[in-house]
């Protein structure tokens, strides 16, 4: 098969495993039993079937014998549970209920299910970051902007927080994509004095900070809201789930979001251009120059020269007080003892937020 594209595109690999561009689905089951049907019972050349699914709740899988790869996939049949939360999720584990937890991201939890399971973290590829919505007050301001890098020192909160378990970055990469810049040259300091100078200035910041309903998410916000109060700012948290943050987004009468922005490549899914380009309805930057930066680099198929353009670009970033970042996050993966495979014993980087586990070479040998 031949792709032909209108413009170079640097990340157009990277994209289509980033996407359901490669999902292949049977036009046949799709035309019989329409889309609603098909998206709940798909058919395609996936290394599994459906046997049901009830949303939000179980979904039963059985061995695909047609799957093109011989002597894939290892298991038989594999079911997935949704749980509440990571408790929950640990405590099925002891009980039997379940030998994989994916995503877990509680640092107690993880030391305790390291000392009877295995547990797999990633490197991560998605930072989180905060972002300013730069068309609405108080943030349409930029010293309004500094004084929120000048009040922060993410340092002690991860270690306070998260016990170091993630890697502070000052970039919209993580250590397991490419073009990762961990230090940005220029990158503004903490200065409690100088925070509390334009926070002064500006006569006073007072700003509804938000996120998504996930703990690490609203720890960061709980330990963000602390810090900055320190220097006389006044912050109101919220939570969402995702359908309201979206619609949140759309409205475009938010302030401040903390967020995950990142992916392998920084050119493909919840990507840097996600978060602060001018097209995107997830963005609050509406920079022509930044905009600029971001689509040369994305097309621009020169690894180094890539990675050139996105330092400039976080370099800019931080200049114009766009958003500061935070930390490299990856959850990790939690296996009973005897369960194998990439993503829960053998390290895979995420392409996104999360690791795709690859269930086909998942193997039960307990």
């Amino acid at each position: 098969m031949t792709i032909n594209l209108a413009l170079p595109d640097g990340a157009f690999i990277d994209e289509i495993f980033d996407s359901t561009a490669d999902w292949i689905a049977s036009p046949t089951a799709v035309q019989k039993m329409g889309e609603k049907a098909f998206a709940i019972k798909p058919v395609g050349a996936g290394p599994f079937e459906v046997v049901s699914d009830t949303l939000s709740s179980v979904l039963a899988l059985k061995k695909n014998p047609g799957y093109w790869q011989q002597g894939r996939p290892y298991l038989d049949s594999l079911t997935f549970k949704s749980v509440a939360s990571d408790e929950a999720g640990y405590e099925a584990m002891l009980a039997g209920e379940g030998q994989v937890y994916v995503d877990m991201s509680t640092p107690s939890l993880l030391k305790l299910a390291g000392q009877k399971f295995n547990v797999e973290t990633q490197l991560s590829t998605s930072p989180y970051d905060l972002q300013l919505n730069t068309a609405a007050p108080p943030f349409n301001n930029k010293l309004a902007r500094e004084a929120i890098y000048d009040a922060t020192n993410f340092a002690p909160i991860l270690q306070h927080v998260f016990d170091n378990l993630y890697p502070v970055t000052q970039g919209f990469t993580g250590p397991g994509g490419i073009c990762y810049e961990p230090t940005v040259p220029g990158y503004p300091a903490y200065n409690l004095t100088q925070a509390k100078a334009l926070v002064k200035q500006v006569g006073g910041i007072t700003i509804n900070l938000g996120t998504i309903n996930v703990l690490v998410a609203q720890e960061t916000t709980e330990a963000l809201q602390t810090e900055w109060a320190a220097a006389g700012i006044k912050t109101t948290i919220h939570s969402y789930d995702l359908a309201s943050l979206i619609q949140t987004f759309v409205s475009k009468k938010w302030q401040a979001m903390v967020q995950t922005a990142g992916s392998y490549d920084p050119a493909a899914g919840v990507g840097v251009g996600f978060r602060f380009s001018s097209m995107s309805p997830f963005s609050g930057v509406h920079d022509p120059h930044l905009d600029a930066l971001l689509n040369q680099a994305a097309g621009t198929v020169d690894m180094s020269q890539r990675c050139s353009i996105y330092n400039q670009a976080a370099a800019y970033i931080a200049q114009q007080f766009y958003g500061p970042f935070y930390f490299g996050f990856a959850p990790a993966n939690v296996a009973v003892k005897g369960v194998t495979g990439p993503g829960l014993t053998e390290p895979l980087p995420a392409v996104v937020v999360t690791p795709t586990i690859l269930w086909e070479d998942v193997a039960n040998n307990s």
